[in-house]
C-alpha cells in the first residue's frame, strides 16, 4: 500500500511517527493546547463580534443569503486570526520537529548539516505564500471541491516549504531547488512533490487540529522523506550534479 502511495504516504506516516514517539510529545502538546486554544478564541471573538455587522452589511441582513455570506467570512477571519498567531510559534517547532526526527533516524549529519532558519519563513513575497493567500477563499467559501482546487493549485508550494528545511540542511541553492521540484517532468512540477503537497494541505485543512498537529506531522513527514533521500544518496539533483562533475573530471 505504502509504494502505491508513493511520496503521498509522507504526511500520514509523520502524522502517525509523532504520535508515536514520546520524545516529541513535548513539542506536540505545546503547539496542539496553542492551537486549539487560539482556532476556539478566535472562533468565538470572530462570530460575537463580527457576525451581527456583517450580515447587516451584506443586503442589510434581509435576504436568506446574509447570514450563509456572513458564516463563510466568519470562518475565513477566524482561520487567517488562527494562522497569523501560530505562525511564528508553529514555524520554529516544525523545524525542531524535523530536525529531531533526523536525528532519531540516525541520518541527521551533525557538523555536515546547517539547522533550518525561522528567519526564511518570514519573507511574505514568496511565491507560495502570496498564492496561498490569493487562493484561500476557495478553501473557506467553497466546501470540499473548492478545498481540493486548493490543495492542488497550492501542493508544490507546500511541499517546498516542507521539503526547504532538508534542502536548507544540506546547502542546497535555490535554483538547484527549483530544478528538482521538477526534475521528473520538465512540463510542470514533480508528481512526486504535488503527491506530497496535496496530503500535507488536506490533513492541515483539518478543523482545529489540522494547524496545528498536522502540521508538525508534515514537518516530521518531510524528515521522514529526507531520511528515505539520504539512505539513496541526497536528492536527485544533487546526484546528477555529482555525475556531470566526474564526467567532466573524466574527460579532462
Amino acid at each position: 500500500m505504502c509504494c502505491l502511495l508513493g511520496t503521498k504516504k509522507y504526511p500520514i506516516r509523520g502524522l502517525l511517527y509523532i504520535l508515536t514517539s514520546p520524545s516529541l510529545w513535548g513539542t506536540v502538546f505545546l503547539i496542539v493546547s496553542f492551537g486549539i486554544l487560539v482556532s476556539i478564541t478566535s472562533l468565538i471573538l470572530v462570530f460575537t463580534f463580527a457576525f451581527q455587522p456583517q450580515m447587516r452589511w451584506i443586503a442589510d441582513g434581509e435576504t436568506w443569503y446574509s447570514s450563509v455570506v456572513a458564516i463563510f467570512l466568519c470562518l475565513l477571519e477566524a482561520s487567517l486570526i488562527t494562522l497569523i498567531m501560530l505562525f511564528l510559534v508553529l514555524s520554529s517547532s516544525r523545524k525542531k520537529v524535523f530536525v529531531k526526527t533526523m536525528q532519531l533516524e540516525g541520518r541527521w549529519k551533525t557538523g555536515e548539516m546547517t539547522e533550518p532558519s525561522v528567519a526564511k519563513d518570514i519573507n511574505c513575497c514568496r511565491v507560495g505564500f502570496i498564492v496561498s493567500t490569493i487562493t484561500l477563499p476557495l478553501h473557506v467559501i467553497i466546501p470540499v471541491i473548492g478545498t481540493f482546487l486548493y490543495a492542488y493549485i497550492n501542493a508544490p508550494f507546500a511541499a517546498w516549504d516542507c521539503m526547504d528545511m532538508y534542502f536548507d540542511a544540506i546547502r542546497l541553492d535555490e535554483p538547484s531547488q527549483r530544478e528538482e521540484l521538477k526534475l521528473w517532468n520538465r512540463e510542470m512540477y514533480s508528481t512526486k512533490y504535488i503527491g506530497f503537497g496535496i496530503v500535507a494541505i488536506l490533513l492541515e485543512s483539518i478543523p482545529i487540529l489540522g494547524p496545528s498537529l498536522c502540521s508538525l506531522g508534515n514537518a516530521c513527514g518531510a524528515a521522514l522523506w529526507a531520511c528515505d533521500m539520504e539512505a539513496r544518496g541526497r536528492p536527485m539533483t544533487l546526484q546528477n550534479l555529482a555525475s556531470t562533475d566526474d564526467k567532466s573530471r573524466a574527460l579532462v
